[in-house]
């Protein structure tokens, strides 16, 4: 027997439903210490208005202790005949729980509740670190391997601002110093006020560059959900009283996510968003934030901003990747 298979049968796993009153972010999704915006219920709730799927959400236990919150996206027709379930960078854990041995168990259960079979579409991307372990355990449980191994680059905020900005490697530090020298500021809204705005400038930037990035429909319906929590934030930095470059986040949890950005001709030369990255960090500090996820990172389409990301100094984290 493998030691994978010995986990799996180790530990007791139960999966408790839950409905969906207006408390269920702060009793469940905020106790998360690294919190991710696909399992923030508000991303559910955006993609329902969508009209794409339907969120529901579940805590689990192991071994009768509360160990982790989970947010799965559904479609069905036919009494779920055809079935499609998305569990992506789930589940997300609490304190003192996210081993391999507790990822086993939490398998085995969720496994019962969306049994292998034909007609049903099961997609998983774990909030778990890649290994040849992980690897085999969702082997074991039906799951094949889609994608490559997903990366991203975390930042810890509770540093103080001298031991982040020491972080930086130093040529992203003398392009924040060059952004600063040149006067180049920044200010930031988080009531909605520049979103008109702001997603009329990155529809025209990435028509014209090309690159993939989220729909302006899902930033509109996430704005709608996270804005009235005060949880979307746009970064503008301006010089010489122009707007030069612009950032959007979102805040979930104890943490926040770098959701999207543009940027002008000027606001490169000027480095403006060394310098909007370097102020949101402090902004985010001061609203008691713990860390900034800065989105997925590849070494192929977008190398360029894998390496800039990387300039800032936090950690590289490889999860699992995608498996169905």
């Amino acid at each position: 027997m493998t030691k994978s298979l010995l986990w799996s049968v180790a530990m007791s796993c139960t999966i408790h439903w839950l409905n969906s009153p207006p408390n269920i972010r702060k009793e469940h999704f905020q106790k998360v210490k690294n919190a991710n915006i696909l399992q923030d219920p508000l991303y559910g709730l955006a993609t329902a208005q969508m009209g794409s799927s339907k969120p529901k959400w579940a805590i689990f236990e192991i071994e009768g202790h509360e160990a982790g919150f989970f947010q799965i996206l559904e479609t069905g027709i036919c009494a779920n005949m055809l079935h499609a379930v998305m569990l992506d960078r789930g589940p997300v854990w609490f304190d003192g729980y996210g081993s391999h041995e507790h990822f086993a168990a939490f398998l085995t259960a969720f496994r019962k509740e969306f049994p292998h079979r034909l007609g049903r579409a099961v997609r998983l991307m774990p909030e778990i670190e890649s290994s040849q372990d992980v690897d085999s355990l969702l082997q074991q449980h039906k799951f094949r391997k889609k994608t490559k191994k997903y990366q991203t680059i975390s930042l810890d905020l509770t540093q103080d601002a001298a031991q982040l900005r020491g972080d930086f490697k130093k040529n992203w530090r003398s392009a924040l110093q060059k952004a600063e020298n040149a006067g180049v500021t920044a200010d930031w809204d988080t009531k909605g006020t520049h979103l008109d705005w702001f997603l009329k400038f990155y529809s025209f930037d990435k028509k014209t560059k090309g690159y993939d990035g989220p729909s302006v429909e899902l930033i509109r319906a996430l704005s709608s959900k996270f804005t009235p929590e005060g949880d979307m934030i746009i970064g503008r930095a301006k010089h010489e009283g122009q707007v030069i470059a612009a950032i959007l986040l979102f805040c979930h949890g104890p943490t926040a996510t770098y959701q999207i950005g543009w940027n002008t001709q000027r606001g490169r030369d000027l480095s403006a968003h060394n310098l909007l990255l370097w102020e949101a960090l402090l902004f985010l500090k001061q609203r008691g934030l713990s860390g900034l996820d800065l989105g997925g990172v590849n070494e192929s389409a977008a190398k360029n901003v894998k390496k800039f990301k990387e300039g800032m100094g936090g950690q590289l984290i490889t999860l699992a990747g995608l498996y169905t």
